[in-house]
């Protein structure tokens, strides 16, 4: 089960948020096949985790669309890690992947951590420029994440 939103993205520009509450890989791979999506962002992946999923590339597996896939680890699991991904289709060749640090705060401790690393990658290609971040709760956090994305 995965709780999670993704943005989709379709030339010329059109935007949709969707988001996963409990859904299943292939449940998430049918509906951006349906929407055939140009640019697929998305976040909380768990990557080589206790059950060894690698879900960026599953979910990229299940859509049938031929994405590059760009993943980006922003938080150390005790196995594995958890990060964003971006599936871009292959006919817009990225030409840079950068990888932001944001603050973010552990929120299962007490009390929380702040300063916790969170992540937002950026790619270019030729035509545009795509970011995906996931935000910290915190608002102080958030303001301080802005100035740098900004």
């Amino acid at each position: 089960m995965i709780s999670s939103f993704a943005v989709a993205v379709r030339a010329p520009w059109t935007v949709a948020l969707i988001i996963f509450v409990g859904a299943e890989t292939v449940e998430i791979g049918k509906i951006i096949k349906a929407l055939d999506p140009d640019v697929v962002a998305l976040q909380e992946l768990d990557s080589g985790n206790i059950n060894k999923r690698f879900l960026l590339e599953e979910i990229q597996k299940a859509s049938g669309i031929d994405y590059e896939v760009i993943y980006g680890m922003s938080d150390l699991a005790d196995v594995g890690n958890y990060g964003l991904g971006i599936l871009i289709k292959k006919k817009y060749p990225v030409l840079q992947v950068r990888k932001y640090k944001l603050p973010g705060t552990v929120y299962g401790s007490n009390p929380p951590i702040k300063n916790k690393d969170r992540l937002m990658l950026r790619i270019m290609t030729d035509r545009f420029y795509f970011m995906c971040t996931h935000l910290d709760l915190n608002d102080e956090q958030r303001i301080i994440s802005a100035g740098i994305i900004n």
